[in-house]
């Protein structure tokens, strides 16, 4: 008796089926994979570039105010030299403006720990500073801070204490302990 076994395509059909099957959802598995390993590495290199670029532009920002603090200081002793050594009011006056006009800052105030200012127009005021400095002006340490004054915007204020009897004997309001003071 010849019986001839009809199902044999019909399991080499299913187990290639299996096979396919088994490939197609390997590679897809791979695909999804890779794909994820990639956004990971692009998404790591975006934020060491952006950390790098950041770090970069902090560092330029701190050396550009070191370079300002710097000159302003500089600039506030050299003249605070001229103008212990000088008496006569119009003189001040005259100095300042012309230093004023040369370095282009803002203002020049003669400030008290306490905030009190007299400018050399005469003009007085309270200069809102934002933190105490009373502390580092008695200590003769220079002081940067910010301030504020009624009617103007924020400024940054580069101050530098010296004791200067002159300004007290000039027509000048009386401070205890005056500093001389760029606004810039």
């Amino acid at each position: 008796m010849d019986v001839k076994n009809h199902n044999t395509n019909r399991k080499k059909r299913v187990a290639r089926k299996r096979w396919n099957t088994a490939i197609f959802i390997a590679l897809f598995v791979g695909i999804l994979l890779t794909v994820f390993r990639y956004f990971e590495f692009v998404s790591k290199t975006v934020y060491e570039e952006s950390v790098s670029h950041l770090t970069e532009i902090f560092h330029q920002s701190d050396n550009m105010l070191s370079e300002l603090t710097n000159k302003n200081l500089t600039y506030l002793h050299i003249w605070g030299e001229y103008l212990q050594n000088t008496s006569d009011e119009s003189e001040i006056r005259e100095y300042i403006e012309k230093v004023q006009e040369d370095a282009g800052f803002l203002d020049f105030y003669f400030l008290s720990a306490d905030g009190n200012y007299k400018m050399a127009t005469g003009e007085t005021g309270y200069l809102g500073l934002q933190e105490n400095i009373e502390d580092e002006i008695r200590q003769g340490n220079d002081v940067i801070t910010n301030a504020t004054v009624p009617g103007k915007s924020q400024l940054l204020v580069f101050a530098t204490p010296r004791l200067m009897e002159v300004i007290r004997a000039l027509n000048m309001m009386p401070l205890p302990l005056p500093m001389k003071t760029l606004i810039s």
